[in-house]
């Protein structure tokens, strides 16, 4: 078993508008390179529906939408290098080098493809490079609120991306002063800090080129969703820089010809606490449809 506090630091910084309590949860490390990665599976079926969560954040914050997820199929969550029980790993910790250390992960875990990959927030950059470099191994794609592909290589838009440069600022702070700290417990957890800012340094750079270099998915079944209230960190920017995610969010959607998008009215940026069913229903959608396309493509 996996004991998981966190520092209130780490929740301040990274996960605070994500509050999730203490719980145990099983799981393992497995080997993704030259270093190991926590995994946790449930439920049996197929595809295997594989969860990459937001920057920063904890994968229990998704455990009701698991639970619920589970009856219909195998679902697996993990954590990247340097979160949690996973083990640190290479710089930089861009979008391509994550998702190919979770296409190791998975095969060393056994979990055979297709997969169904679900990324949320920053996870949906990653799991969108992936489809990309590998659609062979995947049955369908969720992006879950995923960045604004088109903002993160532009110019719009300027107070959010002080924000995001502040944080990255910040992140390498905590992360000194963890280091410099007496407390092994605080030293251990100074590798999440500078995973964090290096995923958000790439984000803007090498995982936006990434990203944009994914032309098309082809007919993979696809399901976008994307949330409507403004998040009010961003100040004055908030409701104009939410239209923007909502019509980047949008047009990803055509990037399959099987594609989907819904917008969740009622809910703020953490959809997994805002509309935890909705979320549910839409993988479950999505599940039925790359179902029925794999059983299409083996003919009768």
């Amino acid at each position: 078993m996996r004991r998981v506090p966190l520092t209130a630091a780490l929740l301040a910084l990274a996960v605070a508008w994500f509050p999730v309590a203490a719980v145990e949860l099983p799981g393992r490390l497995v080997s993704a390179g030259k270093h190991k990665l926590w995994i946790y599976c449930q439920g049996t079926g197929a595809p295997t529906v594989v969860l990459d969560v937001g920057l920063g954040s904890d994968p229990r914050e998704w455990t009701r939408v698991v639970d619920d997820l589970q009856h219909d199929t195998r679902v697996c969550r993990y954590e990247r290098a340097g979160y949690g029980a996973s083990e640190p790993g290479p710089f930089p910790r861009d979008a391509r080098r994550e998702g190919e250390e979770l296409v190791t992960l998975l095969r060393n875990a056994g979990e055979k493809p297709p997969y169904l990959l679900a990324g949320y927030s920053f996870g949906g950059l990653n799991v969108y490079v992936l489809a990309g470099a590998h659609r062979d191994l995947l049955a369908g794609l969720a992006l879950l609120d995923p960045p604004p592909l088109a903002w993160m290589g532009g110019g719009e838009f300027e107070r959010p991306r002080k924000f995001f440069d502040g944080q990255i600022a910040q992140y390498r702070r905590v992360a000194k002063q963890m280091l410099a700290s007496p407390l092994a417990a605080d030293r251990s957890r100074a590798a999440r800090f500078e995973a964090m800012a290096s995923e958000q340094e790439m984000m803007r750079s090498e995982s936006a080129k990434q990203a944009a270099a994914v032309k098309t998915l082809g007919s993979l079944p696809l399901l976008v969703v994307a949330t409507a209230r403004p998040n009010v960190m961003y100040g004055t920017d908030a409701k104009a820089y939410q239209k923007k995610w909502i019509d980047e969010s949008r047009r990803l959607a055509t990037a399959s010809s099987n594609g989907k998008f819904i917008l969740l009215e009622e809910s703020g940026p953490a959809m997994q606490h805002d509309a935890p069913e909705q979320v549910v229903n839409a993988l479950r959608e999505l599940l039925a449809r790359a179902r029925h396309e794999t059983a299409a493509r083996k003919g009768p």
